[in-house]
């Protein structure tokens, strides 16, 4: 789903007793559901429930998988490994963008669920996973060219507060990395993205046409991305890391040769009096940039890498030099709770394995980027827990009302797989 509230939503049918105390699940389907400005379309005509597959079908005593494996505008969506429906989205029925990024999520609706083991999978490119840790950028074979020409500001007043800027070019694309450390921070605004904790760069034409930016909540250009701010007031922490293709870099001008030319800035400013300030070359201003130059100017030149920059594998590895992506996972938790039978009643505990993941994609358009991809790997438990995360969910900033409505689903339980798409402006 985007800040839209577009998209779809696959789920396991957990429907149990009609009335209010339901103890047992009666449901043993899968469906798909679209979504439109939040509201869950049950009777559009391109959402199937129940999925007709001889093996869209479950018991509530059994483990099983659900998976969404996308190339792509087309999502396979599988259970136990076999693909029992096909999105396929070319007339757009689902909102889908090509190229776009996507976001998967867990949900459940009136059963509750604990997530206790999950983590996430991202594809490397270049050795580089896109995941806000530069410890793969640090063991590259250009490391020390990349830092040496990395771009530094650091406040005037205060040594504390500095951003760096950190580049790499080559064969693939484009990977661009932030580390800035700030005192104050800012989310929760969608449509205006500038009055967040964000990063802008200006990429080959000095145009607001080549204008790419990140913030936690949406991105514009990239694509693969992630933006993680930590820390508490007075001493914040934001990694970014966002990487561009070198097809579309060709498309839209911005590389043409072996060099590009490259503005950056990182800012935190509300426009409603929270902002950070650092000062540079004597003046003030929430606008980090590098040497107190409009990024607009592009005073920054990246030269494409000829050589290799994946660290050299040890002698002893059975590992292949290929140029395929290598792929690394991030593991949340390592807790498996064990399969159990799967109830309505909040007094007896039940696991489901949910599983989100996507193929290595290809590149097939010239107007807008390739989607990000990921996996999520989740085991799910119907223990009663509280409630909070529904209420969370009501109250998220760029909801226009609630997302869902209890008297809809009073009769029904879900636990689900729910993918959110984030669109793209065309540039």
């Amino acid at each position: 789903m985007d800040e839209w509230g577009d998209g779809f939503f696959f789920f396991a049918d957990a429907r149990g007793t009609t009335g209010t105390n339901l103890n047992t699940i009666n449901g043993t389907t899968f469906g798909v559901v679209k979504l439109d400005n939040y509201a869950y379309l049950w009777n559009d005509s391109n959402t199937v429930d129940p999925i007709s597959h001889t093996e869209a079908t479950y018991s509530p005593t059994t483990t099983f998988t659900l998976s969404i494996e996308r190339n792509n505008m087309v999502f396979k969506l599988k259970v136990n490994g076999t693909t029992v429906y096909t999105i396929s989205d070319s007339n757009s029925a689902y909102y889908l963008i090509d190229k776009q990024s996507i976001y998967p999520s867990i949900r459940s609706f009136n059963t509750y669920a604990e997530i206790t083991d999950y983590g996430i999978e991202k594809t490397a490119i270049d050795g580089i996973v896109t995941d806000s840790n530069l410890d793969d950028w640090k063991i590259l074979n250009v490391w020390n060219d990349v830092s040496a020409s990395a771009k530094t500001i650091v406040d005037s007043t205060n040594a504390n507060k500095k951003v760096t800027f950190y580049s790499l070019l080559t064969d693939n694309g484009l990977h661009l990395a932030v580390e800035a450390k700030h005192a104050v921070t800012s989310s929760g605004y969608w449509a205006e993205w500038w009055r967040n904790t964000n990063v802008e760069f200006f990429i080959g034409v000095s145009s607001y046409q080549n204008q790419f930016y990140a913030t936690e909540l949406i991105n514009h250009g990239f694509n693969y991305y992630s933006f993680v701010t930590t820390g508490t007031s007075g001493n914040y922490t934001t990694i970014f890391e966002g990487f561009i293709d070198l097809e579309y870099l060709t498309h839209i001008g911005a590389f043409n040769g072996d060099t590009l030319k490259i503005g950056y800035a990182f800012k935190v400013d509300d426009l409603s009096g929270v902002k950070d300030e650092i000062t540079i070359n004597g003046e003030k201003t929430s606008y980090w940039i590098v040497d107190g130059l409009d990024p607009l100017l592009l005073n920054d030149t990246i030269t494409k890498v000829s050589k290799s920059v994946t660290p050299t594998p040890p002698a002893s590895s059975s590992s292949s030099s290929s140029n395929k992506p290598s792929t690394s996972s991030s593991d949340i938790s390592s807790n498996k709770p064990s399969s159990s039978s799967l109830t309505n009643n909040s007094s007896s505990s039940s696991t489901i394995r949910s599983e989100v993941s996507s193929e290595d994609i290809s590149s097939s358009s010239e107007n807008s980027q390739t989607s990000s991809f990921s996996t999520i790997t989740s085991e799910v438990s119907s223990e009663d827990i509280s409630s909070s995360q529904e209420q969370k969910a009501n109250g998220k900033k760029g909801c226009g009302g609630s997302i869902f409505s209890l008297t809809t689903f009073l009769p029904l339980a879900f636990i689900a797989v729910l993918v959110f798409i984030k669109k793209q402006k065309n540039i």
